[in-house]
């Protein structure tokens, strides 16, 4: 029996045996079975999961930031690589199979992390500059060379598995690398126009007080508890302190 048939097999087998009566019971077993059976069930999962990757990575986001103009340049990124990069496949005849269907699942987190840097320094540091030029200069020349090197380690990573002697591995890897590129250049690119052309100079002077939420704000203090205790406690002695009980 070739193995492309065995799950179809298998499935009509359990339909006839549902019914049977008593304790009869049918075990279906075999190395093309279990290999079929992997890839189909593969497949069903990766349509389920990669579709609920963006809306969990926005919801996130939006509770991290609660700003919708925050978030939107990375989603709208993160959507354009992935595009990209399927069409991409899809464009040199490759069939979407179990490693190439897990494509979207490493681009989406991976590209939308260089934006966020991006947009959080953006944040922090406008206030100092009130200038969205001026900004983006200071953001880009502080950010430019650590993203440059995380993004080229993480597309080497990828790229090395176009070694491995598997075909479906070496897809996945190049591809996977060539949406993390194209996810950093629209970082580089794309962030930045949209910053300029669609975020206001008012909506920047929100106080970021008004936008963290509560509990950010709550961790942020309980994590500053201990230094002001290790600061207090490390404080030399003088000999000039006024001491408690002498008069």
């Amino acid at each position: 029996m070739e193995k492309r048939f065995s799950y179809n097999v298998a499935s009509l087998v359990r339909r006839l045996t549902r019914d049977w009566p008593g304790d009869d019971r049918v075990f279906i077993t075999g190395l093309p079975v279990a290999e079929d059976t992997f890839g189909v069930e593969m497949l069903v999962q990766m349509a389920i999961s990669a579709p609920m990757a963006l809306p969990i990575l926005s919801l996130l986001m939006y509770g991290f930031f609660r700003r919708v103009a925050l978030i939107t340049p990375p989603i709208l990124l993160l959507v354009i690589a992935t595009g990209w990069t399927m069409g991409l496949l899809i464009g040199l005849g490759f069939r979407v199979h179990i490693m190439s269907s897990m494509i979207p699942i490493f681009v989406m987190p991976i590209t939308v992390c260089n934006s966020i840097h991006v947009l959080s320094e953006f944040f922090d540091t406008y206030h100092r500059f009130r200038d969205r030029r001026q900004t983006l200069f200071h953001v880009v020349r502080e950010l430019f060379m650590p993203m440059l090197y995380a993004t080229t380690t993480t597309i080497a990573g990828f790229a090395s598995l176009a070694t491995t002697p598997i075909p479906p591995v070496r897809v996945f890897g190049l591809h996977v690398a060539f949406g993390v590129a194209g996810g950093w250049l629209l970082t580089m690119t794309f962030v930045p126009a949209f910053i300029m052309a669609f975020i206001s100079e008012k909506s920047l002077l929100i106080p970021l007080a008004w936008i963290i939420p509560p509990w950010c704000r709550w961790f942020a203090r309980w994590r500053a508890q201990p230094q002001r205790i290790r600061r207090s406690s490390s404080a030399p002695w003088s000999p000039t302190a006024p001491s408690r009980g002498r008069t």
